[in-house]
């Protein structure tokens, strides 16, 4: 008779719509997690059927599209906040990293950073 294993947490690994499944890194990362008892689910982050609170983490890791729909990115990470799901990383820092200004903060706090041209917003360069 096969031994029934314990309901370990649930691990939400968000990726978007085109990239709905594992990646071949998530794969082992979701093998490292099962050994452990945890089980992982590939979610898409722009979802709306998804109760962010029903997990017991929230780890983002391929939201590759995000730019493209950036107001309803920002609107799910405030949904994220309101459901108070678990984040791996804090909501607020995923909003700053989202704007790329985040690697100006970096370097004016000493960080090196890959040699960036700011322009300004609507700015075209010729």
């Amino acid at each position: 008779m096969a031994e029934a294993r314990a309901t370990g947490p649930t691990i939400a690994l968000v990726s978007y719509v085109d990239l709905p499944g594992l990646t071949d890194d998530d794969r082992l990362l979701a093998a490292a997690l099962d050994e452990r008892g945890a089980r992982v689910q590939p979610v898409v982050w722009s979802d709306p059927a998804i109760d962010w609170s029903s997990f017991d983490a929230v780890v983002v890791r391929s939201c590759w599209d995000y730019f493209l729909r950036a107001d309803q990115f920002f609107a799910w990470l405030a949904l994220l906040d309101a459901q108070a799901a678990r984040v791996s990383n804090p909501v607020r820092t995923l909003r700053w990293n989202a704007e790329k200004t985040y690697l100006r903060d970096l370097e004016t706090r000493g960080i090196p950073v890959v040699p960036t041209h700011w322009m300004a917003s609507g700015a075209v360069e010729s």
